[in-house]
């Protein structure tokens, strides 16, 4: 590591160590990207239910139900502040000149600091939201993230820039292992120190005379274990952060050039409201039923959301580093084929990732019922009703990523408007008809009121096309419908 902790590998701005410039072929580009994209979302799938299975067996639920709870909280502040800094290198002309790197950078740090104090400042009111009194001590530690994420060196943006997937993706594993590792090894040491207690207090009750079969503690003894989770998060974070500044590109240090600090926050002034909405969007669903549901049942609910999300974070992530890039080059020199390469692109991976979707439907109460154990069975029918809802998300994510391709964040802030707005509705009308199973069945039939706002957004550029958003809604009802009796008839 360099000796200053603000910089990293030491590159002459104008060096062949830059990053190379991106190839001719967007096609050869864009599929090397989704290979890369694809692979790495098997890894890291793998590694998430490794380690969730492991976790699980050694914690409580109610852990995992605080954790929805923290990770709520955090990315709320982050998305609240966002100033597009990521999308802004991606889609800038200027991005290459090291000077605006360090603009940028400098900029993401300020941000960070201020995240880190609102992060302290807002946790008695979270814990009261909540009503989870030991959120005050879990809080301001794990908002320590928000402060480490802003170190990150803003050449991590220049891979996003030109498609190299490979390296972000490596990146990515890395972050995930090492705070697996601490998070495991951080429960299976509260574990031991459980067993010993809870035998110990129960030798101790069986010699006063006591009742031995009944055991408590009281809840702090549990939430002990909930340190494994937070530091674990800690850790990956801090192994990303470093290995930022092992990427080739400019030496990070502070910088305020006006007219590119005025590009950024120009550029990120809608964004910053679409992550808001995008926030509410992403989130509401756990932020409401957290007031609604007991802590344990919240954690239930995030295991089973995080099944049903994962192809829609798949197709997310890939139209962020592949589609994004692309189609914003495409949008400057080729305008005319936008339209075109986004319907095969859409189709493509509709090919791909609703059979998932629909296995998830068909199997999700057996799956969940072979890898957990009996106290997260309840994810199982969660699972089927969310993974219903992610199939017209998946549909529509593709289509999100061109307004900000063709640089139109206001369209894009319009579309997170309809989503979040969409949701919001649709979660108070199931809550208010059927409580806390009303406000599930909302998040799942969402999507579905917000598709005729996104098809009017879209249709400026081209990239409604409503034959095929009906194709794969045909399809799917036919073989859900189809799964659905035969899996009557076979298992009665």
């Amino acid at each position: 590591m360099p000796d200053d902790p603000a910089s990293g590998p030491s590159h002459d701005p104008v060096t062949a160590d830059a990053p190379a410039a991106r190839p001719r072929s967007l096609k050869r580009l864009a599929i090397r990207g989704s290979v890369w994209t694809f692979a790495g979302y098997g890894i890291t799938q793998v590694i998430r239910l490794g380690g969730n299975i492991i976790l699980t067996s050694l914690l409580f639920r109610e852990a995992f139900g605080l954790m929805v709870m923290i990770n709520i909280y955090l990315q709320g502040l982050a998305m609240l502040t966002d100033l597009g800094i990521a999308p802004s290198i991606v889609q800038n002309p200027r991005a290459e000149d090291p000077e605006f790197l360090r603009t940028a950078w400098t900029l993401q740090l300020l941000r960070g600091l201020g995240l880190w104090l609102g992060a302290l400042a807002f946790t008695y009111p979270a814990a009261w939201y909540f009503n989870q009194p030991a959120l005050r001590v879990f809080l301001p530690v794990a908002g320590l993230n928000l402060l480490i994420v802003s170190l990150d060196s803003t050449n991590l943006h220049l891979l996003h820039r030109h498609v190299n997937v490979a390296l972000q993706t490596l990146l990515s594993v890395i972050t995930q292992v090492a705070g697996l590792i601490v998070s495991v090894t951080g429960a299976l040491l509260w574990r031991v120190y459980a067993e010993f207690r809870t035998l110990n207090t129960m030798l101790e009750a069986a010699s006063s005379g006591g009742d031995w079969r009944h055991v408590q503690f009281d809840e702090s003894f549990y939430w002990m274990g909930v340190w494994a989770l937070v530091g674990g998060t800690l850790v990956g974070m801090v192994f990303h952060t470093l290995l930022t500044y092992q990427i080739p590109g400019p030496r990070m240090g502070f910088a305020w050039r006006k007219e590119y600090a005025h590009q950024l926050i120009h550029f990120g002034k809608w964004i910053f409201v679409s992550s808001l909405l995008t926030f509410l969007a992403n989130n509401l669903d756990r932020t409401v039923l957290a007031r609604f549901l007991d802590v344990g049942m919240l954690g239930v609910y995030g295991i089973a959301y995080m099944f049903a999300s994962s192809i829609v974070e798949l197709l997310r992530t890939l139209s962020n580093r592949v589609l994004f890039p692309v189609y914003a080059e495409m949008a400057r020199e080729r305008p005319e084929t936008l339209r075109k390469r986004s319907t095969h692109v859409r189709l493509l991976l509709m090919a791909v990732t609703l059979p998932v979707l629909w296995g998830m439907v068909l199997a999700g109460p057996e799956f969940i019922r072979f890898v957990y154990q009996p106290g997260y069975w309840d994810a199982g029918y969660l699972l089927q009703l969310l993974a219903c809802g992610s199939i017209l998300s998946g549909m529509a994510a593709p289509v999100e990523v061109v307004f900000l391709a063709v640089g139109d964040s206001f369209r894009h802030f319009l579309t997170m408007l309809s989503r979040s707005a969409t949701l919001l509705l649709a979660m108070a009308i199931g809550g208010y008809l059927n409580g806390s199973a009303g406000i599930i069945w909302g998040v799942v039939l969402a999507p579905a009121l917000q598709y005729p706002f996104l098809s009017a957004l879209g249709r400026k550029y081209g990239v409604w096309v409503p034959w095929l958003d009906a194709l794969g809604v045909v399809v799917s009802a036919l073989v859900l419908a189809a799964g659905l009796w035969c899996k009557r008839l076979i298992l009665g």
